[in-house]
């Protein structure tokens, strides 16, 4: 998405270089009432999963894992994690998730003749089941990522600082480390009982794409998705777009500047026309 703007003003390194430090090294001085932030997660069932991950791939099982530490280590705000799934995936909605309407519509439904042939939900659908949730007043904001993203320990708190930094609306970008551990450490895939590991490989490669987004409450209730669908493109660029137009203040933090998400692999899987995050 390089051609999109970035309304903060983040023309050169130094300048990225203290708005990161800002946002990672603030001290909260005076007591105020913690944040209430909900984190929105597009959970769905692994079929053919492998046995390690079920019923989640290990992009699912090591995002949740790492939303839930995350959740336990927060000290500036309180967290809800949510989920909006098919009535038959019910149970990969873990029991410390909000769990909110099922999902009527796919792309099943609504596109029998598709060339996918999958069960796509319609992210919107996944929006709205939030904000007509009894509980969504409560939240202060709003995150959304991708089923693959990994937040790191401190996740929450570094959001809750950006958020006291003035922003309505901000992405953060990804950083890309192996999908399994080294040779010499047996060469295995990474699980959720790595989370340690994950969280030392600090040469993550940057990437450009929004996976990691999070909305002020009034901002997320103007966002209209129509009938974009989960797993494909243009969904997060759309997203993107109308994060950086309805918020008064929006920035992108770049990969490396929080250190905050990660993805394991590289994988596009898009690009050969399966599905993707």
């Amino acid at each position: 998405h390089g051609g999109h703007r970035n309304r903060e003003d983040n023309n050169g390194a130094n300048t990225k270089k203290k708005k990161a430090a800002r946002v990672r090294g603030q001290s909260q001085t005076t007591k105020q009432t913690p944040l209430n932030l909900v984190h929105l997660f597009p959970a769905y069932k692994v079929d053919d999963c492998n046995v390690r991950f079920c019923p989640y791939d290990q992009d699912q099982s090591v995002a949740i894992a790492s939303m839930q530490r995350a959740k336990t280590n927060a000290k500036k705000t309180s967290v809800t994690l949510a989920a909006s799934v098919f009535p038959e995936d019910a149970d990969v909605v873990p029991s410390d998730f909000l769990r909110l309407d099922d999902l009527t519509r796919s792309t099943l439904t609504d596109y029998p003749n598709l060339s996918l042939n999958k069960k796509l939900p319609f992210i919107n659908d996944v929006f709205d089941n939030l904000r007509n949730s009894d509980k969504f007043e409560q939240f202060d904001y709003v995150i959304y990522t991708n089923s693959d993203i990994i937040v790191t320990e401190h996740f929450y708190d570094i959001v809750a600082t950006a958020i006291a930094s003035g922003y309505d609306a901000f992405t953060v970008n990804r950083q890309t480390v192996p999908k399994n551990k080294p040779a010499r450490g047996g060469g295995q895939p990474y699980t959720a009982l790595d989370l340690d590991d994950i969280y030392q490989l600090t040469t993550g490669k940057t990437h450009p794409g929004s996976d990691c987004f999070v909305f002020a409450r009034s901002t997320f209730e103007k966002i209209q998705m129509g009938n974009l669908f989960l797993g494909y493109p243009p969904t997060a660029n759309v997203l993107l777009v109308q994060a950086e137009s309805l918020a008064d203040r929006y920035t992108m933090f770049a990969s490396n500047e929080l250190k905050a998400t990660y993805h394991v692999g590289d994988d596009k899987a898009w690009h050969d026309g399966n599905d993707a995050n």
